[in-house]
């Protein structure tokens, strides 16, 4: 059986056919998309969206703002 993680989650989207949310654990925010984490070496990371089918989100890493898109 595999082990359950809980989140606080929040901004639900859909992107491309997947769900994409914030979620937040120890204090961190990120991104969970399609069931992957992403985002985690940001602190945090907003607002997921789709551009042109990808994943979009804004971070922040040592006091700077990203936009960020999926490969």
């Amino acid at each position: 059986m595999e082990e359950e993680t809980s989140y606080y989650i929040e901004s639900l989207a859909e992107v491309n056919g997947q769900l994409a949310y914030i979620a937040e654990e120890g204090g961190k925010c990120f991104i969970v998309y399609g069931g992957r984490v992403i985002g985690k070496e940001y602190d945090p990371a907003w607002s997921p969206v789709e551009v042109d089918g990808k994943l979009v989100f804004t971070a922040e890493r040592n006091n700077r703002w990203f936009i960020v898109r999926e490969k």
